[in-house]
């Protein structure tokens, strides 16, 4: 069945290119009894969708991940999400982020860790995935 969708809409969808609609990157962590992961995904031009998943058992551990440019330090800290409360439910709600032109071609940096509840001690962060636009 096909849908009629808006001008603005149709425009979005032709400046869009497969390559950069296809792109994404998965971060993971692991604990005793928690995993989970972060997932960016490239949805345009200058559009991601990030959304952290628990993957383990229902222990009040939740996953929490963060997408920056930066590979470290303080920084690295930035555009958080979080699953909806730790108990092996899936992913939390997907956040859109919108980079500058200027930031368009730089590498994000993404981040999958796990926090003691929805604001406890931040830990088991895992290895730290990038992906860089093509």
């Amino acid at each position: 069945m096909l849908r009629l969708i808006g001008g603005a809409a149709i425009a979005a969808l032709l400046l869009t290119t497969p390559a950069e609609a296809a792109q994404k990157t998965t971060a993971f962590t692991q604990g005793s009894l928690s995993s989970g992961l972060a997932e960016l995904k490239r949805t345009g031009a200058r559009t991601y969708s990030f959304r952290a998943c628990d993957l383990g058992l229902p222990d009040g551990q939740r996953v929490v991940a963060f997408a920056s440019f930066n590979a470290g330090g303080s920084g690295a800290l930035q555009n958080k999400v979080q699953d909806a409360n730790g108990t092996r439910n899936g992913c939390g709600k997907r956040r859109r982020i919108r980079v500058s032109a200027a930031n368009a071609r730089k590498t994000i940096f993404v981040r999958a860790c796990l926090r003691n509840g929805p604001r406890g001690e931040i830990h088991s962060c895992g290895a730290t995935a990038r992906l860089t636009p093509n």
